[in-house]
């Protein structure tokens, strides 16, 4: 697997996660094409043979958001969103940021341990964050 900063030539194959990874959720393309563009976000892509994962990160000042980490369904529990991770909390790190913060599913349980391993901790649930009746968890570390 190799992991690299994307690009916005990218835009295809960051479509192909979000739509794998996030369905009704997902960002839509001008969104994406934005994020590839703008230099307070920073996008990763994990590849084998093609994509197969991606994550992208907003910095501003000392504080850092994990806007979107995803992998495809059959790459899953193989350590590929623990690399992105890594690559991501190194360039938050790398452009100052202290603080990592993220919202998290709260029925998705992998990803909620995944972070839990990795420091970071609950805030606060948010009601209704990915629409009516469906919570996220807001997690925060420091870097």
């Amino acid at each position: 697997m190799n992991i690299r900063r994307a690009g916005a030539a990218d835009l295809e194959a960051m479509m192909v996660v979000e739509n794998a990874c996030f369905h009704e959720l997902r960002f839509p393309r001008d969104l994406v094409r934005f994020m590839l563009s703008n230099a307070e976000f920073t996008s990763f892509m994990a590849e084998e043979a093609a994509a197969i994962g991606s994550a992208t990160i907003h910095v501003s000042g000392g504080s850092a958001h994990l806007v979107s980490i995803g992998v495809l369904p059959e790459h899953r529990c193989r350590g590929v969103a623990a690399a992105l991770m890594n690559v991501a909390e190194e360039e938050a790190r790398s452009r100052g940021a202290r603080t990592m913060a993220l919202q998290v599913s709260v029925v998705n349980v992998g990803a909620m341990n995944m972070y839990l391993r990795r420091g970071y901790a609950t805030t606060h649930c948010l009601k209704d964050y990915y629409g009516r009746g469906k919570d996220a968890y807001l997690m925060q570390r420091e870097l």
